[in-house]
């Protein structure tokens, strides 16, 4: 399969990418995408990371809260209370 490329300051940098490596132009395109996509997925998982850290965080506060209330029925109970014995809203 093949790909154009038709930004000249692009074509302009993979050429010198793969002049200064010594790489073809197809492995030098290969081996920049690759480690592109390897940051991107580093970034991802680093921001997956920091959002799950914060989400723990706010389930503390929200646990500390709740038993601070002195509320003493479970969050199923609490459900419970808002349906029917068909499942329908009250």
């Amino acid at each position: 399969m093949a790909l154009h490329i038709r930004h000249e300051e692009t074509e302009r940098l993979a050429r010198e990418l793969a002049k200064r490596t010594g790489e073809t132009l197809t492995a030098a395109v290969h081996k920049a995408l690759e480690e592109r996509l390897n940051q991107v997925e580093r970034q991802d998982t680093e921001t997956e990371t920091k959002l799950l850290a914060e989400m723990r965080k706010i389930s503390t506060q929200a646990a500390a809260l709740f038993r601070a209330s002195g509320e003493t029925k479970t969050s199923t109970e609490m459900l419970d209370e808002l349906y029917d014995e068909n499942g329908l809203p009250i």
